[in-house]
């Protein structure tokens, strides 16, 4: 599968979803000597990135499924 764009350490290979706040994507994290592993990225909406309610609500998520 091609990728679709670089994000910082990310390959994002295939949309998965949007919504009014992020979209979702397949990706491919990348690290030294060649390591890869698949992951899932999502990304908050460019036009929410100035709200502060809005970034708290998608930090606290990010939070939340790290611990699953």
């Amino acid at each position: 599968m091609p990728c679709v764009e670089v994000f910082g350490r990310y390959e994002l290979r295939e949309l998965i979803g949007r919504g009014g706040m992020a979209t979702v994507h397949r990706a491919l994290q990348r690290g030294p000597s060649g390591y890869s592993k698949p992951c899932v990225v999502k990304r908050m909406s460019v036009d929410l990135q100035n709200n502060s309610r809005a970034r708290k609500m998608f930090l606290e998520e990010a939070r939340l499924s790290a611990l699953l």
